[in-house]
């Protein structure tokens, strides 16, 4: 019989018909042998030692046989046991895929419980001995690895280097590393490689607007002016060097005009780095109009706030 768990899709079964002395009734006397797998019709298995069945399904699966002598008794036995073909697998989970910081939280997921040869735990003893391998600009704290579900679910915390401003690592599993109760032995899926991206530079912005410069008197000192009296002119546009994680509504919230209404307008974001805007609402012919934006309060995807920038300031009328 195949064992309570087995990635074997074929299995037999050897059986013999005792009684309570451990004599063989059915030797002697006329029997009935019935065979059944599941829920399936039973079959005649007198005269048989075994019965085979092929192509199982991935499921539990339930053999019984049955007997009946020509005096009247009668036995049963069953057995069950699962069929799984399917290898154990596992997600590596970071708690940032952005950050700005010199450590980063991962868990990593076993689609089922997934044993170590040793029938031990897993263990980060050294980074050598653990289950995640980190390529790139940082390494394993094994001291931070955490058992939150026994052969099922892991957490480490992994340091990104500090002698560089910027770059990635690579989190991927190791191979084969475990098996399943059925045997079947751990194979690598696209969830079991993430990226942790970093970014410790400083984060600018150009706040700025479509109007151009003209040249002015002022007290007959002529002076290169932004200025224009088209209602077309009045956008404003902000350009990130970085994405950022905050929405057009947002930034159109930190956006702060001296006069009218800034409205959010269609532009291409290259990956939420570039907005636009619309001022509205004007209810004069003739102004300075300044726009300043609340810098502070913009997030970087990395998680740096964004330097500060100067107001945009042009003549409209």
């Amino acid at each position: 019989r195949p064992p309570p768990a087995s990635s074997h899709t074929n299995v037999s079964f050897q059986f013999d018909v005792l009684d309570g002395k451990g004599r063989h009734p059915c030797a002697t006397l006329p029997c009935s042998i019935r065979c059944r797998l599941d829920q399936l019709a039973s079959e005649d298995c007198s005269g048989r030692a075994g019965v085979s069945y092929s192509n199982l399904r991935d499921a539990r699966h339930t053999f019984e046989v049955s007997v009946n002598t020509s005096t009247g008794l009668r036995a049963s036995a069953h057995y069950s046991w699962i069929v799984d073909t399917i290898a154990p697998t596992a997600a590596i989970v970071p708690s940032q895929t952005f950050t700005n910081g010199f450590n980063v939280a991962v868990r990593f997921v076993f689609s089922e419980p997934c044993i170590a040869p040793n029938g031990l735990q897993f263990s980060c003893a050294s980074e050598s001995s653990c289950p995640l391998v980190v390529r790139g600009p940082g390494a394993l704290l094994p001291s931070s690895f955490k058992v939150i579900r026994d052969n099922v679910e892991y957490s480490l915390s992994v340091s990104l280097s500090n002698s560089t401003a910027k770059g990635r690592i690579l989190l991927v599993m190791a191979k084969a590393l475990c098996s399943d109760a059925a045997g079947n032995v751990f194979v690598r899926s696209s969830n079991s490689v993430a990226i942790v991206r970093f970014d410790r530079g400083a984060v600018f912005v150009n706040l700025w607007t479509p109007v151009a410069d003209s040249l002015l008197l002022v007290n007959n000192v002529a002076r290169t002016v932004e200025t224009t009296n088209r209602v077309e002119d009045l956008k404003i546009y902000l350009d990130f060097t970085e994405p950022v994680l905050n929405t057009t509504q947002q930034l159109s919230a930190l956006l702060r005009p001296n006069l009218g209404v800034l409205e959010p307008t269609r532009r291409k974001s290259r990956g939420n780095r570039r907005f636009a805007f619309l001022l509205t609402n004007i209810s004069t012919t003739s102004a300075v109009i300044t726009v300043e934006l609340q810098s502070s309060l913009v997030i970087s995807r990395a998680g740096s706030r964004v330097q500060p920038v100067a107001p945009a300031s042009f003549l409209f009328g």
